[in-house]
């Protein structure tokens, strides 16, 4: 008798036919090791921007509207939004930089002033 035979002598199915319905649903797919360097590396360039974003808010001030190095108020940064720059409308992130920055200086109330989500993003 033929290894290939099965149970009432019914062939076993090929895999290339086998519908995508009959697949187990709780099977994980295991993880290569490039997919888990991808993901490690991934990580460690968000920890890394994370750091910059902390440092730069405690290196800057709000000097009226815009933003400047805490130890050259007398130059700030040009507007970066281009929608409020040309357009003259604000859009959905306006505020967001000023609003960092008034939390790492412990301003609360002004952070939210300037951004309501902001306090929640920086979390």
């Amino acid at each position: 008798m033929s290894t290939a035979i099965t149970t009432f002598g019914i062939p076993p199915p090929v895999p290339a036919l086998v519908p995508r319905s009959m697949e187990p649903a709780n099977v994980a797919p295991v993880a290569s090791s490039a997919d888990i360097s991808k993901f490690v590396r991934r990580q460690r360039e968000m920890l890394w921007i994370a750091g910059i974003v902390i440092v730069m808010s405690c290196a800057l001030r709000v000097v009226g509207d815009r933003v400047a190095f805490a130890w050259f108020p007398q130059w700030p940064f040009p507007e970066i939004c281009g929608a409020r720059a040309w357009l003259g409308v604000t859009c959905p992130g306006c505020g967001l930089t000023r609003s960092f920055v008034y939390l790492a200086h412990g301003h609360w109330l002004a952070a939210y002033h300037c951004h309501r989500l902001g306090w929640l993003l920086a979390l």
